[in-house]
C-alpha cells in the first residue's frame, strides 16, 4: 500500500527562502510541489523520505530564484493488485460501493464486485448480502475489507503532478472480504 518512489526533479528555490540552509528550502520545494498530489504511475505522494542527490545549483537569466537538480525518495500511497486493504463505507449507490481510507477515498466497489447475492434498497440506500436466510447490510460507515482489482490513473505522462488523477477499483467477492464485523477475528 506504502512504497518508496525515487524520483528526479529539478527545482526552483525563490529568493525569499535564500536565508534557510539548501536542503531546507529544497524540502519545501518537494513538500510544495508533491504533497498530496498524483504522480500517475507512481501513486498519491505522502511526503519526502530522503535526498539521494544534489547537484549544484544554477541561474536563469532573468530569474531571481535559483534551480537545482535533485534525486529523492518520496513516501506514496499505491495499492497493488490483489492487495487487501480495510477502510471505511462512505457512500452507497445502485452503482456499488464508495469507500475511504481516511487520506485517500476515491475508491469504488462495482455492484458486480460484490458478495452474490446482493441487491440494492433504494429506500435506505445500502447494498444488502442475502446471505443463507440472513440480510447482512453494508451501512455508511462500516469498516469495510476489500481487494485491489486495478488502479487508474487519469493521465498517463508520468512528469505531470495533479490533484485528483488516480482511482482504486475494488472487490469484496470472497471469503473474508466485507464488512469486517461479518467475519470472526
Amino acid at each position: 500500500m506504502f512504497k518508496l518512489a525515487v524520483l528526479e526533479d529539478t527545482l526552483r528555490i525563490s529568493p525569499e527562502r535564500f536565508s534557510l540552509p539548501k536542503f531546507d528550502a529544497l524540502c519545501y520545494a518537494v513538500h510544495r510541489k508533491y504533497s498530496n498530489r498524483i504522480v500517475p504511475g507512481v501513486g498519491l505522494c505522502v511526503g519526502l523520505w530522503d535526498w539521494l542527490k544534489a547537484e549544484e545549483d544554477y541561474l536563469h537569466p532573468g530569474d531571481g530564484g535559483s534551480w537545482t537538480k535533485v534525486i529523492f525518495r518520496l513516501l506514496v500511497f499505491e495499492p497493488q493488485v490483489g492487495e487487501v486493504i480495510i477502510g471505511r463505507v462512505e457512500h452507497s449507490s445502485s452503482e456499488g460501493l464508495y469507500v475511504s481510507v481516511d487520506f485517500f477515498n476515491n475508491i469504488f466497489i462495482d455492484r458486480l464486485a460484490l458478495q452474490e447475492p446482493s441487491v440494492f434498497d433504494e429506500e435506505e440506500q445500502v447494498w444488502i448480502w442475502k446471505y443463507q436466510g440472513h440480510d447482512l447490510h453494508i451501512d455508511v460507515g462500516e469498516d469495510i475489507r476489500f481487494r485491489v482489482v486495478k488502479v487508474v490513473y487519469e493521465n498517463s505522462d508520468r512528469s505531470s503532478v495533479s490533484t485528483g488523477a488516480m482511482t482504486v477499483q475494488g472487490s469484496i467477492a470472497g471469503d473474508g472480504l466485507g464488512l469486517v464485523s461479518w467475519w470472526p477475528k
